[in-house]
């Protein structure tokens, strides 16, 4: 679907003209509690409420607000930092297992020489795109997970499917992904801005947003930093009827900012025009028939001691600032972005 739409900016947490929920819902705790006291019926500690109710919508410069860092920094407080994470090679399959259990097929591209000079490069998105229609097709629709792991002198790009597809190019026995340990058992500990395990230390980043209408590849900064990590882009491929309901409800509520906006007396934007005529777009794609993704790609950073780890992330953030990418780095969720960055989507 991003043949003649590109992509465009995340649309992940979902919005009402241009706010998210919590900080609606803390902008009228701050006008009830206002307008309590200036009617003279509420005492004055309605003030300290309105005040504090207020200091919780503050955006952070990482993208958060500061009602959204405080839970998270109240979760984090309160549960285990301890965790392990099962995982069962068997045959050709590799099974997962912390609360729940997922099973996936990897499969290794054969990556020789530049994909692109030979033009295999588009034959493998339009084999990928094939198996996302017919994921699309079914009634529960899929997960798909493209990981690449960036070393010094090789990359390896891993396919994972709950069932191998018959692709050519791609072959399995290449093991998996993100697991570095042969153990079947791994034992995780959960820090504030990193994650330490017995093979070393790991840190996780999630892209939150990128510079949109862009014909260069969003992804390719990443591999091309210069230092080893994974990049693992999860998608979820929506069944058919879900995603044309889900399609209507996206252009309906767009539709209603666009008309709460002129109401209130407000000038829209071009770019809320143009998101506007993007889903739209997207919407007839979908009713054509084309398989609609969610996507979410995950950065994950390891080394031996936890400075090198640092050195190698103060590069990648280097280049994500250089090229337009914003990456959220997952501070007090190290553990649950892991395991979300592991293939076969495991509590994705």
């Amino acid at each position: 679907m991003t043949e003649t739409l590109g992509l465009g900016a995340s649309d992940a947490e979902p919005r009402w003209v241009g706010f998210r929920r919590h900080q609606i819902m803390l902008a009228l705790a701050v006008l009830a509690s206002l307008c309590g006291f200036l009617l003279g019926g509420a005492s004055p500690g309605f003030l300290v409420l309105a005040a504090a109710a207020a200091a919780m919508v503050v955006p952070l410069p990482s993208g958060d607000t500061v009602a959204t860092l405080l839970g998270t920094a109240v979760r984090y407080a309160t549960r285990s930092h301890w965790s392990t994470l099962h995982a069962l090679v068997a045959d050709e399959t590799v099974t997962l297992r912390h609360r729940s259990a997922v099973t996936f097929t990897p499969s290794v591209l054969d990556h020789v020489g530049r994909l692109d000079l030979s033009g295999r490069d588009r034959d493998v998105v339009a084999a990928l795109t094939e198996v996302a229609h017919t994921m699309a097709a079914t009634s529960a629709g899929g997960h798909l997970a493209l990981v690449v792991e960036v070393a010094d002198h090789e990359t390896t790009t891993f396919l994972c499917t709950k069932d191998r597809p018959s692709l050519p190019g791609w072959r399995t026995g290449g093991g998996a992904p993100l697991r570095t340990s042969s153990l079947p058992i791994r034992v995780v500990r959960e820090r504030w801005r990193y994650v330490a395990t017995a093979d070393g230390y790991l840190m996780v980043a999630r892209l939150r947003g990128f510079t949109p209408w862009t014909d260069r590849s969003p992804l390719a900064p990443l591999q091309l930093a210069g230092v080893p990590l994974t990049v693992a882009l999860h998608c979820r491929v929506v069944p058919q009827l879900r995603a044309m309901r889900m399609m209507g409800r996206a252009v309906h509520r767009l539709g209603s900012d666009a008309t709460a906006v002129t109401a209130l007396g407000f000038r829209r934007s071009a770019r809320a025009d143009v998101d506007l005529a993007r889903v739209r777009a997207r919407e007839e794609r979908v009713a054509g028939g084309k398989a609609l993704l969610q996507l979410a790609v995950y950065v994950v950073v390891d080394g031996p001691t936890l400075a090198a780890v640092r050195r190698r992330w103060d590069v990648i953030r280097r280049a994500c600032r250089e090229n337009g990418l914003d990456v959220a780095t997952g501070v007090g969720r190290q553990a649950q972005w892991f395991r979300w960055a592991l293939p076969g989507g495991l509590e994705w």
